[in-house]
C-alpha cells in the first residue's frame, strides 16, 4: 500500500513539477481571459517558446548536470544540488521574458511571464540556508498569477477554477509531505512566497502599462 501511495504521489508531483507551471499559467490565461482572442491564431507562438525555455532547456541542462555528476539525482532532493538548476531556470526564463518583451505583449502578460524569474531567484536565495519546496513555489506562482490576472486585469471571478486550483495545491502539498521531500513549513512557505510574488508581478506589470497610457 505504501508503494502504491508513493507512486501516486510521484506521478502527481511530476504532473505539477515547477518546470511546467509557466506553461500551465499561459494555457489557463488563454482559456479564462480574452488573451486567446487578442492573439487569435498566434497562441502557439506563446505556448511553444514557453515550453522550450521553461521546460526543455532547463530539463536538458539538468540531464547534463546529472551525467556530469554535478547533481545526485533528477529530483533534486538535496538542497545543495539545486543552485545550478535554479540559475539555469532563471537565465532561461529571463531569455523568455526578453522574447515576449520584443513581441510587444501587454505588460501584465509580461509580468506573468517574468513571475517565475522572481520566484526562482527568491527560491535560490532561500535555498542557501533552508530547503524550500520548489513544487509549492511553482503552484503558488501559478495560482497567484492567474488570480492577479482575473481580479486586476479581466475583472472576472472564476470561483470554480480557483476552487480546483486550491484543491490541487492541497493535494500537491500532501504528496510532498507523503514522499517526505519537504516539511510542512517548507510546503506552506513555498506556496505563500510563490503566490505573493506572482500576484505582485502581474499587478506591477498592469500598473506599468497604465502609467504609460496616461
Amino acid at each position: 500500500m505504501w508503494r502504491i501511495g508513493q507512486n501516486i504521489a510521484k506521478c502527481f508531483s511530476a504532473i505539477f513539477q515547477p518546470l511546467l507551471m509557466p506553461f500551465y499559467s499561459l494555457a489557463l490565461l488563454a482559456v479564462y481571459t480574452n488573451f486567446y482572442h487578442m492573439y487569435a491564431g498566434q497562441i502557439l507562438r506563446f505556448l511553444i517558446p514557453t515550453l522550450l525555455f521553461t521546460l526543455f532547456i532547463p530539463a536538458l541542462f539538468i540531464f547534463v548536470l546529472k551525467k556530469m555528476r554535478y547533481i545526485r539525482d533528477y529530483s533534486l532532493e538535496y538542497a545543495p544540488d539545486r543552485t545550478l538548476p535554479y540559475m539555469i531556470f532563471i537565465i532561461s526564463n529571463i531569455s523568455l521574458t526578453l522574447f515576449f518583451y520584443n513581441s510587444h505583449v501587454f505588460y501584465w502578460v509580461l509580468g506573468l511571464i517574468a513571475a517565475p524569474v522572481f520566484i526562482a531567484f527568491t527560491g535560490m536565495l532561500i535555498n542557501f540556508f533552508w530547503k524550500i519546496s520548489a513544487h509549492m513555489l511553482g503552484m503558488g506562482g501559478l495560482i497567484g498569477g492567474i488570480l492577479s490576472v482575473c481580479f486586476n486585469v479581466k475583472g472576472s471571478n472564476p470561483m470554480v477554477l480557483f476552487a480546483i486550483l486550491f484543491i490541487l495545491a492541497g493535494i500537491l502539498g500532501v504528496c510532498r509531505l507523503y514522499l517526505r521531500a519537504n516539511s510542512a513549513a517548507q510546503v506552506y512557505v513555498g506556496f505563500i512566497i510563490g503566490f505573493v510574488l506572482a500576484y505582485a508581478s502581474v499587478f506591477g506589470g498592469l500598473l506599468l502599462m497604465l502609467s504609460y497610457l496616461k
